[in-house]
């Protein structure tokens, strides 16, 4: 997940566990849904581009 983001993967351990990153948990494992994932991308992008303005 940090390598597709491009973002440092304690910063995903943060937002996992603040809940701000749509995320699952398989045993001890955490798992993503690329769609979750696509949309939750989507959804920064966009409040992003209206604060701008």
């Amino acid at each position: 997940m940090a390598e597709c983001t491009q973002v440092h993967k304690d910063t995903i351990r943060i937002w996992i566990r603040k809940g701000e990153i749509p995320a699952h948990k398989i045993g001890k494992l955490w798992c993503f849904k690329v769609s979750e994932v696509d949309e939750w991308v989507r959804e920064r992008q966009k409040c992003r581009r209206q604060q701008k303005f």
